[in-house]
């Protein structure tokens, strides 16, 4: 993977040379976003560059169980909008809070998980709690005969 070389100054803090590694990691604006969502999908240690954090999850996230799904979810659609920020920013001139961003991100992350049902169990719970999803995320148990 060749590494990323955009504009000269990040478009987003306007404080250091643009790059993925700054841009994902290191910038003001969206280091706050990453922190936040870090701690509401539990992650303690999460690696600090671009290409380390893209083995890691590849090596993590295996599986198909929730916290996976939902974890895949929040850096897919975090990653967006926030490349799409960059982008209105350098060629629309307009500009987002970093707390838009991040709602945004959660709006859409739980948009999603209201398209799908799971299985009861202690972490579906404790999502619902997290996520502010509704019971109905959770499928009643099938009823016995």
């Amino acid at each position: 993977m060749q590494p990323f070389t955009g504009f000269r100054l990040c478009l987003l803090c306007q404080s250091a040379d643009e790059s993925h590694d700054h841009i994902f990691f290191f910038c003001t604006f969206t280091n706050p976003i990453w922190r936040f969502l870090q701690s509401k999908c539990r992650l303690h240690v999460v690696p600090n560059s671009w290409v380390d954090f893209i083995n890691w999850v590849s090596h993590q996230w295996r599986g198909r169980n929730l916290e996976n799904l939902i974890n895949k979810l929040v850096l897919s659609t975090t990653v967006n909008q926030i490349w799409m920020e960059r982008n209105e920013r350098a060629f629309t001139n307009q500009r987002k809070s970093q707390n838009r961003v991040l709602n945004r991100s959660m709006e859409l992350v739980k948009w999603r998980l209201l398209s799908i049902s799971v299985k009861d169990s202690p972490s579906a719970r404790r999502i619902v709690l997290d996520w502010d999803l509704p019971q109905s995320f959770i499928k009643p148990p099938p009823e016995l005969d």
